[in-house]
């Protein structure tokens, strides 16, 4: 008999239980998907829980515990890493530590048939995570050095100086913003959702993601290209030059429609064949048991600890530092924390002073943050 998660309403109960005990994580991740680069964050986020949901609804194919006892001590072991970097307030781990956690929890519970089952969901998770700025500079060096050197061969007189390509009329940089970094993400989450749709071969699967990403970048790439010229007919003078953002989203739509007929024409689908035989192992070999509830019992080790650390009352030390003590002929004044435009912020601060140090024309900010 089948027992998965619509079989058994206990599992939602858990999988609810799971959700309140990583509720910092899951609040955290609203401030990340508010900003541009990570926008999708939310679709993203929509599309990883379906796949979890259309694989383990009716059950994962169990395989035994003695197969997969390794799973246990990986999702203690995830499940103290998610403790650390809860307490530490470094987000990006404990946010990326969580579709391990659904693999590791699936493999125990269902074997590796289980893992693979639940790895679509945690791959497509992973879109929406904020580590991706790691791929910043290799993608703005990438951007410089085509678009520059196109530009060139097209006869415009290009010079490239670390990010800046120059031009006679004008002088483009490529920031960080300019790295089609968002293009990156977005083109290749689009990618592997239909890879992990609509194509069954492993190998495949991995060409349509690379594709993907090819082809979000050569959209950016196309994008600062068009950019450059577009400057250099109009002596810099095109609305263009100071406001492009829904110019690169149609370049990239128009790339990525390219890029689904191709892999259409290329591939075919088979996602029908593909999702039957995902219902017909879950029904013959599904099962939510023993290994599901320990498995579950083991991700809650960590934030159990969590919630009884932060239930115990901070100890506020008897005084705090008056002054900042500056020297030399500094002169300090207090400000509030808001009075300043931009500031880097402290999670989870107890108190947070400020002052501005000044000396002729210096000017230094200082923070001082008090965590109780």
């Amino acid at each position: 008999m089948t027992t998965g998660f619509r079989a058994v309403p206990e599992g939602w109960l858990w999988l609810g239980l799971v959700c309140l005990a990583v509720w910092p994580t899951l609040a955290s991740f609203h401030g990340v998907w508010t900003s541009y680069t990570y926008s999708h964050g939310y679709l993203a986020a929509a599309v990883a829980v379906w796949f979890g949901w259309r694989h383990l609804r009716d059950g994962l194919p169990g395989e035994g515990v003695d197969e997969v006892s390794w799973a246990g001590f990986v999702i203690v072991g995830l499940s103290l890493v998610w403790l650390v970097a809860t307490v530490l307030h470094l987000r990006v781990v404990h946010q990326g530590v969580l579709p391990l956690m659904l693999v590791a929890w699936a493999g125990m519970a269902g074997g590796i048939k289980g893992a693979r089952a639940a790895a679509p969901a945690a791959w497509l998770a992973l879109f929406a995570i904020p580590f991706w700025e790691a791929f910043v500079p290799p993608l703005q060096a990438l951007t410089v050095m085509v678009s520059g050197t196109v530009v060139d061969l097209m006869g415009i007189g290009a010079e490239i100086s670390e990010n800046v390509i120059a031009i006679p009329s004008g002088r483009f940089e490529v920031a960080g913003s300019c790295s089609g970094l968002n293009y990156f993400i977005v083109g290749s989450f689009l990618g592997s959702t239909y890879a992990y749709l609509f194509v069954d071969r492993a190998r495949t699967r991995l060409q349509v993601i690379a594709l993907a990403a090819i082809t979000a970048m050569l959209a950016n790439w196309v994008r600062v290209v068009g950019l450059v010229v577009i400057g250099h007919v109009t002596e810099m003078q095109h609305s263009l030059m100071t406001s492009h953002h829904a110019y690169g989203w149609v370049v990239f739509a128009l790339f990525m429609g390219a890029w689904l007929w191709g892999v259409e024409r290329r591939s075919g689908r088979n996602v029908r064949a593909s999702a039957q035989s995902v219902r017909e192992t879950s029904h013959a070999q599904g099962g939510w048991g023993r290994q599901s509830y320990l498995a579950t019992g083991l991700v809650l080790i960590g934030p159990a600890i969590y919630w009884l650390v932060t239930a115990i009352p901070a100890q506020p030390i008897d005084t705090y530092a008056s002054e900042f003590s500056p020297r030399d002929g500094w002169l300090e004044e207090r400000v509030g924390a808001e009075t300043v435009e931009w500031g880097p912020e402290y999670p989870g601060a107890d108190l947070h002073e400020r002052a501005v140090l000044s000396r002729d024309s210096v000017t230094i900010f200082v923070d001082r943050v008090t965590f109780l």
